[in-house]
């Protein structure tokens, strides 16, 4: 009991720390940009959330960075702060995630930014399956094909496609699972889609399905990717 009390107690101090981190390095901020144009506020907090992007802080920085845009009603840079703040909570809130969702929806559609639309929608639908919301994740797929055909953006019918083909695998359907892959794959070839996003679909292909059968089929699949890659001096 005495080492669960003095484990509540690090970590409460640890919260403590971090908030007092965030909120000097906010406040800091907002002292450095006090004496920017607006425009420039915009630019400087937009740069330093895409050269933070990677690590804990950038959350910081894209709450200041909706905060201004808000205040300047600049839809491009609410944009960009609502897509970082759904990559953050992706994982940690999908509540949250879904809250800034609504709000980037309608900027997306305005600005045209259906790629960024149709990514988050696909990570919504990750989170649905996890959550085992059968009914809501079927249904959300149909909503994001219907999107992507509205703005003739095909990429968007493969992201909910592949939404829809996690959801098969991890409810025991492998056989549709892998079947609606291949289906993926097949159309991004047919279009000649980069190389990387193939690449994803075959790893799925790897990873997801338990038969070893269909995982070294795969196997051999990348591998003739790979070769591509080498011919074009693709190394990373």
């Amino acid at each position: 009991m005495r080492e669960m009390r003095i484990l509540i107690c690090l970590i409460l101090t640890q919260l403590f720390v971090v908030s007092m981190i965030v909120a000097n390095t906010a406040d800091s901020l907002r002292q450095q940009l006090m004496g920017l144009p607006d425009s420039s506020k915009l630019i400087k907090l937009n740069e330093l959330l895409y050269q933070n992007n990677r690590n804990n802080v950038y959350k910081i920085y894209a709450d200041l960075l909706l905060e201004e845009a808000q205040k300047q009603n600049n839809d491009f840079y609410k944009g960009n702060a609502l897509l970082l703040l759904m990559r953050y909570y992706y994982a940690r809130n999908p509540d949250s995630m879904r809250f800034y969702l609504k709000q980037a929806e309608p900027i997306y559609i305005a600005t045209n930014r259906i790629e960024d639309l149709c990514r988050v929608k696909g990570w919504n639908i990750y989170t649905l399956t996890n959550e085992g919301t059968h009914e809501q994740v079927l249904g959300e797929v149909e909503s994001m094909k219907k999107l992507a055909v509205r703005f003739n953006y095909p990429e968007g019918v493969d992201m909910a496609n592949q939404a829809l083909a996690d959801f098969y695998l991890s409810n025991n359907l492998c056989d549709e699972g892998v079947a609606l892959y291949e289906e993926i794959l097949r159309s991004m070839e047919m279009r000649n889609a980069p190389l990387i996003k193939r690449i994803n679909i075959i790893r799925q292909l790897m990873n997801k399905p338990r038969d070893l059968n269909v995982k070294m089929k795969y196997i051999h699949r990348l591998e003739e990717y790979v070769k591509i890659c080498h011919t074009r001096k693709i190394e990373k």
